[in-house]
């Protein structure tokens, strides 16, 4: 009975050891993440995609749309093509936005994710993507807000770029860690 007792002592003093040698591991040179920001210009709807209802709610799949990115990092700049899906209230047309992006520019592109929202105030989406050609192993999250129910408004973007491997001469931006 006295040895079980000491059995969550020795488990604790395990996992303390472990947790101060990941914090040893973890203790390298880290990089930072690389901020960006600026503006996307809507462009053209190539596909309307399908509509239709469910319940009371307006359903939008598969239209696609292009945009062009225009931000202060090159990585970030460039010709998107979405495909976005939306479920609206048919009378406001607000609600939830979710789809997929391309970004691509001379350097590579970027595959992404996002998720957004229409509201009355206006439209606020975040997405994430992963980086290829140049942009392997980054990662970059983007959080587009506009302001107003016009979707011929530009988008204001804001954003930052992360490193998802370790460090590479190769995909580093010029003066920067990553």
């Amino acid at each position: 009975m006295k040895a079980l007792s000491s059995v969550p002592l020795t488990i604790l003093t395990l996992l303390a050891f472990a947790a101060g040698m990941l914090a040893s591991a973890l203790k390298g040179k880290k990089h930072k993440n690389a901020f960006f920001s600026g503006v996307e210009s809507p462009g053209e709807i190539t596909t309307p995609g399908q509509t239709g209802t469910e319940g009371d709610m307006l359903l939008i799949r598969g239209m696609v749309q292009h945009a062009q990115d225009n931000t202060d990092d090159s990585r970030t700049q460039g010709n998107l093509t979405l495909e976005a899906n939306a479920c609206l209230d048919p009378a406001t047309s607000l609600g939830p936005l979710w789809g997929t992006f391309t970004l691509e520019n001379p350097g590579g592109k970027w595959l992404a994710a996002w998720i957004g929202q229409k509201t009355a105030r206006g439209t606020v989406i975040h997405a994430m993507g992963y980086g290829m050609g140049t942009y392997k192993d980054l990662m970059a999250t983007w959080t587009y807000t506009r302001i107003g129910p016009d979707p011929q408004t530009p988008l204001k973007i804001r954003g930052f770029i992360v490193r998802n491997t370790q460090p590479n001469s190769l995909h580093e931006k010029p003066g920067s860690n990553i």
